[in-house]
């Protein structure tokens, strides 16, 4: 699964979260699911990307700090992750944020200390983002 389709998989997982929330007519919900498989490391594809610190977690964790701050206030929002902590691992999913009233500084903590490192159970990380959606 290439960069893009995941990134486009995750994006389409944050509409129909915040979608259904919407529908509920409660404050809209997301969950953001971050990759942290060491593929992460891996350049990311692109133009503008010729610096050496242009990764795909480097891209993709700015794109996070600079999207948040635009949601509006009353969107709960939450981080899940996956392959971040253990090397070769295919059950390292976390819930690092439960969905919450929007605060962009308190993702900046997790996303600054995040250090991909291991495999990708991205289906098993979607399942728990539901899962913290559902309870919030």
């Amino acid at each position: 699964m290439t960069f893009r389709s995941v990134l486009t998989l995750v994006i389409a997982g944050l509409v129909l979260a915040g979608g259904h929330a919407v529908q509920a007519a409660e404050p809209p919900t997301a969950m953001i699911v971050f990759d942290g498989s060491g593929s992460m490391w891996g350049k990311a594809p692109g133009e503008g990307n010729t610096k050496s610190g242009d990764t795909k977690f480097g891209v993709a964790r700015e794109a996070i700090k600079r999207t948040l701050p635009k949601l509006g206030r009353e969107t709960r929002v939450g981080l899940a992750a996956f392959g971040h902590r253990r090397r070769g691992d295919c059950s390292d999913t976390e819930v690092m944020l439960q969905p919450e009233p929007l605060d962009a500084t308190r993702f900046n903590g997790p996303l600054d200390k995040f250090n991909p490192k291991g495999k990708g159970p991205l289906v098993q990380a979607l399942r728990d983002a539901a899962g913290a959606v559902s309870k919030a």
